[in-house]
């Protein structure tokens, strides 16, 4: 892995090897960039990333999945 990059999502530069992503993709997407690097920069991290795997805990808690390996039904709500 890269010490510096590009962020998958707005194409800036992260330094320090940058965020993982994972939390935010399909289980379908994870399978299909399997190996590719999904790193973010700080800003798409708090934007993107954080709310997504808030919203994957609370569907945990909700009981509606049960690991985040799982992708959430899109009917889903989630109010933070």
């Amino acid at each position: 892995m890269d010490k510096e990059g590009k962020c998958c999502f707005c194409n800036n530069r992260y330094t320090d090897y940058g965020k993982a992503t994972w939390g935010y993709w399909t289980y379908e997407q994870e399978q299909m960039t399997w190996g590719e690097d999904k790193r973010c920069c700080d800003s798409c991290y708090i934007e993107k990333i954080v709310p997504a795997r808030r919203r994957k805990a609370a569907g945990i808690k909700a009981g509606v999945i049960s690991t985040v390996l799982e992708d959430l039904p899109e009917d889903f709500l989630y109010e933070e």
